[in-house]
């Protein structure tokens, strides 16, 4: 059990099974306090077991309950309690919110903070001490607010979420139901320069942001305001810590930016795309819809929808592999 982290209440096992749409094996009555992994779990916590690579852990584990598809039942120790779910994760994702859900937070102003006076603030917001707050800002209800943000004038937040500490948003419009984590940059000028042999001439970034509903961004990130165009993030879309959007790029519904993303100007990402950890891409370009990049690869050209990519320059993922067969058994001569 976590001491950072306490469960807002217990659950017995038929109410988590009703939650997640699971049946039972084993004892319904069974109280469950918190969630852990296999390994560290105890009589009453709850875990998950969803992949061979396992077996092991699920074998030996001391959980109470835990997650499991039909065909590994017969795998699991005696005693253990099991929720017969199709999605073990999702099952435990969704048990999880239930007994660890997000910060709960009450009106509250620190004791220093500066609001100007025109701004418009909604009900039940808690706003931390040394919070800025420019003009004519408007922020919905039950918006959280850390301490040494700073909201510059005419921004636009909406209401259910969390802005956690060191965050600067400008020139930005934000949806509700968002979480956005320590550190983050939003709206800050795009990297725009003329090239010229006596120096770079700046060209003014005069466009804003668009953050839709149920996005989520992780601490340190930056998206740049536009040039001209507003930079968009869309509804659902999940982004990692240390994600670079820059200027004019266009992100799409649902997508999932993993960690050290880069997505250089005026590139449009479609929605459901999914991108690994460190990779990057050109600018001007555009990823198809559902499109899938790896871990570290460099995106050059246009994707087409559905494609998985992989290596850099980024080429599809069979003909990647082929070609590693290939190199493999040249140098094996």
């Amino acid at each position: 059990m976590s001491k950072y982290f306490k469960a807002v209440r217990s659950f017995s096992v038929k109410e988590i099974a009703e939650l997640v749409g699971g049946n039972v094996i084993g004892n319904a009555e069974l109280i469950i306090n918190s969630a852990s992994s296999l390994e560290k779990a105890t009589l009453n916590d709850i875990s998950f077991f969803n992949k061979a690579d396992y077996l092991e852990e699920f074998s030996n584990t001391k959980a109470g309950a835990c997650f499991i598809v039909e065909k590994y039942i017969d795998k699991a120790p005696q005693g253990l309690t099991l929720i017969v779910v199709s999605d073990p994760y999702l099952a435990f994702a969704t048990t999880s919110m239930q007994l660890y859900p997000l910060q709960q937070f009450s009106e509250y102003r620190g004791n220093i903070t500066d609001i100007h006076e025109s701004a418009k603030i909604g009900k039940n917001c808690h706003i931390d001490n040394f919070v800025s707050i420019g003009k004519n800002v408007v922020i919905g209800d039950n918006v959280y607010i850390g301490a040494n943000t700073v909201i510059y004038d005419d921004v636009a937040i909406g209401s259910n979420g969390y802005i956690y500490a060191n965050v600067s948003i400008k020139c930005a419009s934000i949806g509700d139901n968002f979480i956005i984590h320590d550190g983050v940059r939003i709206g800050q000028d795009g990297f725009g320069f003329a090239p010229n042999k006596a120096g770079h001439i700046k060209i003014p970034q005069v466009g804003g942001v668009i953050i839709g509903n149920n996005v989520e961004i992780g601490a340190n990130t930056c998206v740049d305001r536009g040039a001209l165009n507003d930079t968009i993030v869309g509804e659902g879309t999940k982004i990692d810590n240390m994600v670079q959007i820059a200027h004019n790029v266009v992100v799409g519904k649902h997508c999932f930016l993993a960690s050290g993303v880069g997505i250089a100007g005026s590139t449009i990402v479609e929605d459901y795309v999914s991108m690994g950890g460190g990779a990057g891409v050109a600018p001007h370009i555009r990823i198809g819809l559902g499109a899938q990049i790896a871990p570290m690869s460099g995106v050059s050209h246009d994707v087409e929808k559905g494609a998985t990519l992989i290596g850099v320059p980024a080429i599809n993922f069979t003909s990647f592999w082929r070609l590693q067969a290939l190199f493999k058994r040249m140098l094996q001569k």
